[in-house]
C-alpha cells in the first residue's frame, strides 16, 4: 500500500479550475508532464497563497499583475498552462496517462520502470544483461538470493566496459 502511495505521490499532478483548493507553494500544479512544485522564498504571508490568488475572479483567467509580482521567473511557463474559464474545482490527473487517468498498468509501468543515467558507452549491452539475468535467476533457484535487477544492470555494464578496455 505504501509502495503504491509513493507511485501516486510521484506522478500526481493538480489541473486548475477554479483555484480555489491548490496551494500556490505547496502542491504540484505548474507543469502537466511531471509533478513540479513552486519554488523560492517564500514569505510568512504567502505561505497559505493558493492559485486562486493569481487569477482574476471575475474571469477565472491569469492575472499577469499578480503573477509578474510572485514568479517573475516563471510568468511564461504559467501562461501556458490552461486552467478552467467556467470556474470547475481544482483536480487532480495522473501525468504519466495521456488521458491523465490512472491505470492499474500505467501505475504497474511506473513503480517497475528503471530510471538509468547514460552509461557512456555504445556498445550493445544486450548479452551481458542477458548473462547477469541469466546468473541472478540461478542464484536465486540454487542458492536462493535474491539480487535487484539495479544491481544485475549496473554489473552487465561494468562487465560490458571492462571487456571493451581490456
Amino acid at each position: 500500500v505504501l509502495d503504491g502511495r509513493d507511485v501516486l505521490i510521484q506522478h500526481l499532478g493538480k489541473v486548475i479550475g477554479n483555484g480555489d483548493s491548490t496551494k500556490l507553494w505547496h502542491d504540484p500544479w505548474l507543469s502537466t508532464s511531471s509533478p513540479k512544485e513552486v519554488e523560492g522564498p517564500l514569505t510568512l504571508d504567502d505561505k497559505d497563497l493558493v492559485v486562486a490568488d493569481v487569477l482574476t475572479r471575475e474571469t477565472c483567467i491569469w492575472n499577469r499583475t499578480a503573477l509578474e509580482e510572485q514568479f517573475p521567473t516563471l510568468l511564461d511557463e504559467i501562461l501556458l498552462l490552461h486552467q478552467s474559464t467556467t470556474g470547475a474545482e481544482d483536480s487532480y490527473a495522473w501525468l504519466l496517462h495521456s488521458s491523465c487517468s490512472y491505470t492499474t498498468k500505467s501505475g504497474y509501468i511506473s513503480r517497475h520502470r528503471l530510471n538509468l543515467p547514460p552509461i557512456g558507452t555504445e556498445v550493445n549491452l544486450f548479452p551481458w544483461i542477458v548473462w547477469f539475468i541469466w546468473t541472478a535467476r540461478n542464484f536465486l533457484i540454487f542458492e536462493t538470493r535474491h539480487t535487484e535487477p539495479t544491481k544485475v544492470l549496473s554489473k552487465a555494464i561494468a562487465a560490458a566496459k571492462e571487456w571493451i578496455t581490456a
